[in-house]
């Protein structure tokens, strides 16, 4: 059985494998020359994709997460 500190280390490593399909699945789709803003905004609208309630229910204009960007960023950083 896992204690809360091993879930919490699988969760964490899921989200970074996580992140790092999104990020390469986001330069993917971008064309050959794009601005950081726009890499953001791809992984940012990858999460959206086949969401039903985006046609109606969710806010398509809501702010991402302060810590969001910065995350991403290093992330990106570290994995080049």
């Amino acid at each position: 059985m896992l204690n809360q500190f091993s879930i919490y280390l699988e969760i964490e490593k899921l989200n970074s494998v996580n992140l790092k399909a999104t990020t390469s699945t986001a330069l993917l789709l971008l064309p050959s020359k794009f601005c950081e803003e726009e890499l953001y905004a791809k992984v940012c609208s990858l999460s959206y994709m086949g969401d039903l309630r985006m046609l109606f229910a969710e806010d398509k204009k809501k702010s991402l997460p302060p810590d969001f960007l910065t995350i991403l960023h290093t992330e990106i950083q570290a994995n080049g």
